[in-house]
């Protein structure tokens, strides 16, 4: 597991495509070949991702919605969001206190 989900904020990245629909995303991101289908609990996670959300922000959702235990739901949306990152579907925020140094 990366380092990098545990506390910047997370969007979208600006070029990606997205439809929805029938409790789904469909995600194509820029320069990607074949889209990411996203459904169940990773559909909810990416509504989550798609208004700014840090790693504790996506599971408080996800444990809300579905009285998960965090702990688990954590072990699952670290590797989401890698996989998410990696593939170019996510953008990472600065922290506040980078973004005041800019």
């Amino acid at each position: 597991m990366s380092s990098h989900v545990s506390t910047p904020r997370w969007r979208p990245h600006p070029d990606v495509l997205v439809v929805a629909g029938a409790g789904r995303f469909v995600v194509l991101p820029p320069g990607a070949a074949q889209p990411l289908v996203l459904d169940g609990t990773a559909a909810d996670a990416w509504e989550a991702l798609s208004r700014d959300a840090t790693l504790d922000d996506v599971c408080d959702h996800l444990c809300a919605v579905y009285a998960a235990d965090r702990d688990v739901v954590r072990a699952s949306v670290i590797p989401l969001i890698d996989r998410l990152f990696e593939q170019g579907a996510l953008a990472q925020l600065a922290a506040a206190h980078e973004r005041g140094r800019a």
